[in-house]
């Protein structure tokens, strides 16, 4: 994934005229370079955000040369959407990260009919993977084919983790589960069953709070006599 950008010479307030030609001021820095004052093209930056996130790595262009960052932080005017400026972070090779990786569902096709008996529930939509830059992933495939019976599961020690990449959360962490039909009727009745035992025990107190009110009026009038 690409992003072409330009040094620009424009700085300050001037920095106005460039959004008005759909450029958007950026910056790139990093521990090993000296910061960079650039432009890229506005529609160009909307669709890298419709592809990537904060967390992707995408290929900077500047002068032929391409620079391997992440997009830090950006900034959008609160009324008009407009975007008035991008920091982008270096990183460079061999260099320890920690980014967030989505997760691509794939094979859902292989076990529909066993998916039809059942309720499928996504729990993760991306995992937290730390290693070097060139060996981290732009996805993680999660294959549904391994789901072999209703009430089976998926988890995070069961995903095809590349080498040299170590995932931040507890292997056993669920990723996806196929919960049998069954349980969510359960679920879904025990409100209304709690509810009704909660108005027999109510209309209960009420019945024996008459029998007890007629038995002191009975036990007041003979007492009179």
């Amino acid at each position: 994934m690409e992003l072409k950008a330009q040094v620009r010479n424009i700085l300050g307030k001037k920095v106005k005229k460039l959004r008005e030609q759909e450029l958007i001021p950026a910056e790139l820095y990093g521990p090993d370079i000296k910061n960079i004052h650039l432009s890229i093209n506005s529609k160009d930056f909307k669709k890298i955000l419709t592809q990537a996130s904060t967390s992707t790595v995408i290929n900077l262009v500047v002068n032929d040369k391409k620079y391997p960052v992440l997009i830090y932080d950006y900034q959008v005017h609160p009324i008009s959407g407009e975007f008035l400026c991008v920091d982008f972070y270096h990183i460079k090779k061999g260099e320890e990260v920690e980014l967030t990786i989505p997760l691509e569902f794939i094979n859902e096709s292989k076990v529909e009919s066993l998916i039809k008996q059942g309720n499928l529930i996504k729990l993760l939509k991306e995992i937290e993977l730390k290693g070097k830059l060139e060996n981290i992933p732009s996805k993680i495939e999660v294959d549904l084919s391994k789901l072999k019976k209703v009430g089976g599961s998926i988890s995070i020690k069961d995903l095809k983790i590349p080498p040299g990449c170590q995932v931040n959360q507890e292997p056993d962490t669920l990723v996806v589960i196929l919960k049998p039909i069954e349980e969510e009727k359960i679920e879904e009745e025990k409100p209304a069953e709690v509810a009704e035992e909660t108005e027999v025990k109510k209309e209960k107190k009420i019945e024996e709070a008459k029998e007890k009110k007629e038995s002191e009026i009975t036990n007041d009038a003979k007492k009179s006599q």
